[in-house]
């Protein structure tokens, strides 16, 4: 996983992967972010946007993104990724 996420993300990460056919509700990926947040921990969270958003950008808390600028990764995973 290092050569993923980088070399500050050496020991400890949370990691939030979603199979492509679970999408949540924006309150509930809200609180899920929240949570890893609150761990303290770099983590990688990897999902389809929530329903009723078209991007994760959309669906993230206010301050957020300023908050976790150096611990995290968000990889939304495209609709139709034939997977």
């Amino acid at each position: 996983m290092g050569r993923v996420v980088g070399p500050i993300w050496k020991g400890k990460c949370g990691v939030c992967a979603f199979g492509s056919e679970c999408r949540p509700e924006k309150d509930q990926f809200q609180e899920l972010i929240l949570g890893l947040e609150l761990t303290g921990l770099p983590f990688l969270v990897a999902l389809k946007p929530p329903i009723g958003v078209e991007t994760i950008d959309e669906a993230l808390p206010d301050g957020f993104k300023e908050r976790v600028k150096s611990s995290w990764r968000l990889d939304s995973i495209e609709a139709d990724s034939g997977a």
